[in-house]
């Protein structure tokens, strides 16, 4: 469970600079990349959630 806190700590670090950079200009291979690495992310949650790994009374 700590790992995925830290995954999940470590996405908003890399996307934060990316959003900066969103803001200046509208790059869309910048935002394919972003939703990627999103998409990625979710998958993995989603794995996590199926297999009961996100159970706290454990």
């Amino acid at each position: 469970l700590v790992i995925l806190f830290l995954l999940f700590d470590v996405e908003a670090v890399l996307l934060f600079p990316c959003l900066m950079n969103m803001i200046k200009s509208l790059d869309l291979s910048l935002l394919v990349n972003m939703m990627l690495f999103l998409m990625i992310l979710m998958v993995g949650l989603l794995y996590e959630w199926k297999n009961n790994m996100l159970d706290w009374s454990k």
